[in-house]
């Protein structure tokens, strides 16, 4: 596992949804500095951590610990990092709204 990637993830993840340090560690019942360890690659993580930020995030393993440069570039197009922050700048109902509406457009793209 490429540490260095990892950390990159853990701390694009937690700011695109909006988490402090702090925040994290008391959702995952762990002491933040252990948090900052792991996002500073200084410590490597057990499984079961990766599996519940994974849970938290509702990412797979491989989007946490796998490079991810497309998330992290500035293309000329929007970006999900544009759309992430947009999405995070939004008050909570217009956030509720547009889960809504992503949740209506999987439906209808399983059916």
């Amino acid at each position: 596992m490429d540490l260095n990637a990892l950390a990159k993830n853990l701390k694009f993840f937690r700011k695109a949804h909006g988490y402090t340090q702090e925040d994290l560690g008391k959702l995952l019942n762990i002491q933040r500095q252990s948090y900052c360890n792991y996002e500073n690659a200084r410590r490597s993580p057990s499984i079961e951590f990766l599996i519940d930020i994974a849970e938290l995030y509702d990412i797979t393993l491989d989007m946490l610990i796998s490079p991810q440069e497309q998330l992290y570039s500035d293309a000329s197009d929007y970006s999900i990092t544009q759309l992430l922050t947009d999405y995070l700048s939004l008050p909570d109902e217009s956030q509720r709204e547009v889960q809504s509406f992503i949740s209506y457009l999987k439906s209808k793209n399983l059916s």
